[in-house]
């Protein structure tokens, strides 16, 4: 379709600014929610375009009404970027609304849309492109260009893809950092670090259920050698995105039962949706993640990111 291109031509052919000046709507597509490319796309938008992406939360008709009020109003022609995302369960009437709403959206402002739905651009205003689940290693190097906007060979990708055949976009997100940084010590890197990095969806299922489980000790244990293989904006992210699923799965547990709330979410430790869920109340957890959007909000105009440990033990001691 003339509004889908490839993921790769959408980031080598086209600027952040021409991405704001020309679309209403920028929407991916994938199955999970891509939380490194995000923030990498964010990052650029509001690098080169000095505009900030705002976040707006919906989570049903009312909320919407609010969202459709504020997208469709421009201070003095001001155009402005947004992103939105749901904070509760969504009623499948409310998201198809939603869907449906912003196909057609035509401005004043730019929306950046992350759907794990097919999405399919309606009119040239809109941008509609589906997130590749693998890279191959000339797909990496496109992706390590646009992220670093250096344009010369890697013997890190190199070696890192005579190892595997293909790498996820986030993991790959994620090892770029490295790529960035090892030099003559490349052999010893990829053998005795790749091993590890390469299993940061079990260590990161692993740490969520250390969190949840409230085990204090373990989960700083299994925090350490993960914390600076991430940057602090995945981190909150990521903890954002599992108190709301957590909240989602609690709220629905305890009016229809556990099982029902399985069918709500994604990405939970099992321990979690077997018993641990029965240590919160939803207000607990949406006290927690008013506590980290207040906190993401503040390191981005300066405040030290030691408030993200803070913010782990707060939840970790107190939450019972």
């Amino acid at each position: 379709m003339k509004n889908s291109p490839d993921f790769f031509d959408l980031l080598t052919d086209l600027t952040a600014e021409q991405l704001v000046e020309k679309y209403a709507l920028v929407a991916f597509f994938s199955e999970k929610h891509p939380l490194l490319f995000s923030v990498e796309f964010f990052k650029k938008i509001e690098a080169f375009t000095k505009i900030p992406v705002v976040t707006l939360y919906f989570s049903n008709e009312h909320s919407f009404q609010q969202i459709i009020a504020t997208l469709e109003v421009s201070f003095l022609g001001e155009r402005r970027c947004y992103t939105i995302k749901p904070s509760g369960i969504l009623d499948l009437k409310v998201q198809a609304t939603l869907s449906s709403y912003l196909q057609k959206y035509k401005g004043p402002h730019t929306v950046i849309f992350f759907s794990t739905v097919p999405f399919l651009a309606t009119h040239g205003s809109a941008l509609c492109t589906e997130i590749p689940k693998t890279l191959s290693l000339k797909d990496y190097t496109k992706v390590y260009q646009w992220v670093y906007e250096i344009h010369k060979p890697s013997q890190f990708s190199e070696q890192l893809f005579r190892q595997r055949a293909t790498i996820d976009l986030e993991q790959a997100l994620s090892l770029m950092r490295y790529d960035m940084v090892v030099g003559k010590n490349k052999e010893d890197f990829f053998a005795s670090y790749i091993p590890l990095l390469v299993k940061h969806e079990e260590s990161l299922f692993a740490l969520s259920q250390y969190f949840f489980a409230l085990q204090q000790e373990k989960f700083f244990t299994a925090l350490a050698p993960l914390e600076l293989v991430y940057p602090i904006e995945f981190w909150i992210a990521f903890w954002l995105e599992q108190v709301w699923q957590a909240l989602i799965f609690v709220d629905t547990a305890f009016k229809q039962g556990p099982l029902a709330a399985k069918s709500y979410v994604s990405r939970l430790p099992f321990s979690f949706t077997q018993k641990d869920w029965k240590h919160f109340s939803s207000a607990e957890l949406i006290e927690a993640h008013e506590k980290l959007y207040i906190f993401d909000y503040m390191f981005k105009n300066g405040v030290s990111s030691a408030g993200l440990h803070i913010w782990y033990i707060d939840f970790l001691n107190k939450v019972s």
